[in-house]
């Protein structure tokens, strides 16, 4: 009888186990739209949907606009897998290590919210293979033997236009005129020692030591110098400062002053990280060829939302953020 209970006992716990891992996997691989004979499912579109939904900022959209927004995404998901399928590409065991890499570090940050949310490691793993795919078609049709090609040499002259490498010291004007003029006279003439040997060590004086120095006599703290990469279109430095960089010889120091700061820069040559930043520039490069190429390969293609599950994970979402 002991035996019979025992063995009861197991049945009830294999069946809710099973239950459970099955009411799991049907919620998440429900179809939450369909993106012309695809199905996605929730937990790809929850993923999605997630990205619109901004509760902690206080901008999120409102609830149709995010999930068109996601909708939209979703349909950009299938496009990608179709076209890659179409054109018999396949991910190198690079490419698919890459994946793998990126999934695991999201994961170990917030694989706990996700679950949360519907989006299973699973789902993740499709949706990062799916943006290695999209890289990889892009490189196929634009890349070197690509049916649009753009040469490695075009990609280096947007390199060399938009991309300029420094390391700086700077210190912010405050209202006190005075307090700004011994700051600018202090960091001009420390700047003018760089190259030269200094008296008690012996030493050729570099821009650390300046670092050091600027720091010392201003009551500051001084951090590593390290090398700054900036694109054209950065907003984090001033109006201006990306063109007097960009004119300096590599290697040159030079202060520059703007209205509410002052720099010395030390300008850095960053040929030698082209390769770092060569997928990025293909993709600007190409960005509207490529969306007119999918565009017109999917332009009949239908998006059906199945409303309940879309409002589910709507729901679900705004409600593990407002915790």
């Amino acid at each position: 009888m002991k035996a019979k209970k025992v063995l009861l006992l197991l049945l009830v716990f294999a069946l809710c186990v099973s239950f459970t891992a099955c009411s799991k996997t049907i919620a998440e691989e429900k179809s939450a739209l369909t993106v012309g004979d695809a199905n996605v499912s929730a937990g790809v579109f929850a993923y999605y949907l997630d990205a619109q939904i901004k509760i902690a900022s206080g901008d999120s959209p409102s609830k149709s606009d995010a999930i068109k927004a996601a909708e939209a995404s979703c349909a950009n998901y299938v496009k990608i897998n179709t076209e890659f399928q179409k054109r018999k590409l396949s991910l190198n065991s690079a490419e698919k290590a890459t994946v793998a890499a990126n999934v695991e570090e999201i994961w170990n940050f917030y694989g706990g919210y996700y679950e949360s949310i519907g989006v299973s490691k699973e789902t993740l793993t499709k949706i990062k293979t799916s943006e290695q795919y999209n890289e990889k078609l892009i490189s196929s049709v634009f890349g070197a033997g690509g049916e649009s090609e753009i040469s490695e040499d075009a990609m280096k002259t947007y390199f060399n236009d938009n991309y300029v490498f420094f390391k700086f010291i700077t210190a912010e004007f405050s209202s006190d005129e005075e307090a700004n003029k011994t700051v600018k006279d202090t960091l001009t003439e420390l700047a003018g020692t760089i190259g030269t040997e200094d008296e008690e060590t012996g030493e050729t004086i570099t821009m650390d030591d300046v670092n050091a120095s600027f720091a010392e006599k201003t009551g500051g703290t001084a951090s590593a110098l390290e090398t700054t990469a900036m694109k054209s279109d950065s907003t984090d430095f001033p109006s201006g400062f990306f063109s007097d960089v960009k004119a300096m010889e590599n290697g040159a120091q030079k202060i520059l002053t703007y209205s509410d700061n002052i720099f010395l820069v030390e300008k850095v040559d960053g040929s030698g990280a082209f390769s770092d930043y060569k997928s990025a520039i293909l993709d600007l490069l190409t960005n509207s060829d490529y969306d007119s190429l999918m565009k017109k390969n999917y332009s009949n293609i239908k998006v059906t939302g199945i409303t309940d599950v879309e409002d589910n994970c709507y729901n679900t979402i705004t409600k593990v953020k407002s915790k």
